[in-house]
This record gives C-alpha cells, sequence and structure tokens, in this order.
C-alpha cells in the first residue's frame, strides 16, 4: 500500500478558480478531498496519481492554464508526501466518491 497526500496553499483565488481545477483532476485520479483539508488517496495507481500531480503542477507554475483565473493568484506552497505501507483508516469515510466535483 501507499498513500499520496497533496496540501497547498494560494492567495486571490477568487471565485475558487484553482482550487475547483485542482479538486477536479485530482478526483478523476481517485484523490479525493478529506475533512482535513488535504487531498489524499490510497486507491489510485501510481500512474494516474503521476499524470494528475503533473498536470496540478503545471497548472499552479503557470495560473493562466485555468479558465476564469483571478489576476492576483499567488501560488504560497504546495506540498505532496508519497509514503509507501501507510494507509488512513479514516479517509474512505471523509472523501465522497460517489459525486464529482463542479467544473475547473
Amino acid at each position: 500500500m501507499w498513500r499520496v497526500v497533496v496540501r497547498c496553499a494560494f492567495q486571490g483565488d477568487d471565485g475558487a478558480a484553482m482550487r475547483a481545477a485542482i479538486q477536479k483532476t485530482l478526483w478523476h485520479a481517485k484523490i479525493g478531498s478529506s475533512s482535513e483539508g488535504t487531498w489524499e488517496c490510497q486507491a489510485a495507481s501510481p500512474q494516474q496519481a503521476a499524470v494528475a500531480l503533473g498536470d496540478i503542477l503545471r497548472r499552479l507554475a503557470d495560473p493562466n492554464l485555468v479558465s476564469g483565473i483571478a489576476p492576483g493568484f499567488v501560488l504560497q506552497n504546495v506540498s505532496i508526501e508519497i509514503v509507501a505501507g501507510q494507509t488512513n483508516p479514516a479517509l474512505h469515510r471523509t472523501v465522497d466518491w460517489g459525486k464529482q466535483p463542479g467544473p475547473g
């Protein structure tokens, strides 16, 4: 087993365009929002996670790739943690896999 945790902070995401884009991309890779404010996974394949994380990093590096991004968007930090052999039992209770996130 392995676990991936994504945390990021930014300012000026008026309308939450970046957050929505990140959430949608990660959701398609089976990496969902947790109640702790992170995106976590223990179900996606390493290949799915790598593709999704690459897409997220491209968007964070060039926010203009995100439709509706506010001109004042500023990335403060991003943290991606991939840990082999660890799982989060609470994750299955905190991530809603039944509902796809909105546009982004």
